[in-house]
């Protein structure tokens, strides 16, 4: 049996609209967003159904996602990187998104087919 271990709701950290938590991420969020981005990515690829955004330090609480949750995910960060000028991430979201979509497409053709 799984032990369940204690979530938050991911759109509390993925907000433009806190001052104060924008001041900290546009200090040293900078690697935090991209470990994210990577692994949400990296997850979006593999349609992985679940995954733990990021865990808190010290702590068993997790922030996590559903794979349904991952492409609004990863608009929420490329809007905080674009806020806090963090264009290489907001490039590589766009990156993924336009081979994503792609290769939806092409499966999408070949199941019509």
């Amino acid at each position: 049996m799984t032990k369940l271990q204690p979530t938050v709701k991911w759109e509390k950290y993925l907000t433009t609209s806190n001052g104060s938590y924008l001041d900290y991420l546009s200090k040293y969020g900078q690697n935090f967003l991209q470990k994210t981005t990577d692994n949400l990515i990296s997850a979006h690829k593999v349609q992985k159904p679940y995954m733990v955004l990021f865990t808190f330090k010290d702590s068993v609480i997790v922030c996590s996602a559903v794979y349904s949750e991952y492409e609004t995910i990863l608009k929420k960060i490329m809007n905080l990187c674009e806020k806090l000028e963090y264009y290489e991430i907001c490039a590589q979201i766009l990156r993924h998104f336009k081979t994503f979509h792609k290769r939806d497409k092409k499966l999408h053709k070949l199941k019509l087919n």
